[in-house]
């Protein structure tokens, strides 16, 4: 039971971090950055919200993840798709946010979620699921 605590807090302040870095990055550029809520993160899958000139937009920060659990260093080729969360929910592919942003080692992968959605499922239809 510890080991679970432990890795969801790993994963946690990983996530944060990242989520930090995010924000850091988008100021750079301009952005005004706005928090999401507690209920608007969690339900509506949205982080943060932008907004630069005239384009407003919400993203969802995606840390780097590793291929396996036991590799020693992340993979910045390939990305998982959440479909359905830890809860049993509807993943982050079905949120609201406007933009997915996945960290890179020294960038970000920025892909709008809606095409995402839409190319994730066009695939798998070909696959035959």
């Amino acid at each position: 039971m510890a080991t679970n605590t432990l890795k969801r807090s790993k994963s946690f302040n990983i996530g944060k971090q990242s989520e930090e870095k995010f924000v850091k990055a988008a100021q750079q550029e301009n952005f005004i950055v706005r928090k999401a809520s507690r209920e608007q993160n969690m339900y509506k899958h949205v982080d943060f919200f932008l907004e630069h000139d005239r384009f407003k937009f919400s993203v969802d920060v995606k840390a780097r993840k590793k291929a396996n659990r036991s590799d020693n260093t992340f993979d910045d080729v390939w990305n998982w798709i959440e479909f359905k969360n830890v809860r049993g929910n509807p993943g982050w592919l079905y949120g609201e946010a406007d933009y997915i942003a996945f960290e890179r080692w020294t960038s970000w992968l920025i892909v709008n979620r809606a095409e995402l959605f839409k190319f994730t499922w066009d695939k798998l239809k070909e696959a035959g699921f």
